[in-house]
């Protein structure tokens, strides 16, 4: 494995990481997330998703990227702004930068701190 694929591993199975930790949240309950930015931004992951895994991959890619999130009827929820976490950059636990307050995010942030 290369340097990046193990990192990618750790994180992925890492419960503080706060991207995956926020994404498989949001996709138990249906939600999918949709990578913003330019064309060439969004050619990193151009389908909605609800893939944790390929979401950290994503971000890992250009270092930071934004989302919005759709519920299962397809109404956007919501947006995060997510870090890929690095030691220029943040903790893990600290890799989920922003987000909207909702009800579903509140109870991500209660779950994850507790």
């Amino acid at each position: 494995m290369s340097t990046s694929t193990d990192r990618l591993a750790l994180l992925a199975a890492d419960p503080r990481c706060a991207i995956t930790s926020f994404v498989r949240f949001h996709a138990k309950r249906g939600f999918r997330f949709v990578m913003l930015g330019d064309e060439e931004v969004r050619e990193v992951l151009p389908l909605p998703t609800k893939d944790a895994d390929a979401i950290l991959r994503a971000v890992y890619e250009v270092e930071e990227a934004s989302f919005d999130i759709f519920g299962a009827d397809g109404k956007r929820a919501g947006w995060v702004y997510f870090l890929f976490p690095s030691a220029l950059t943040c903790s893990p636990d600290e890799s989920a930068a922003d987000y909207t307050c909702n009800a579903t995010t509140d109870a991500w942030e209660a779950a994850f701190h507790a």
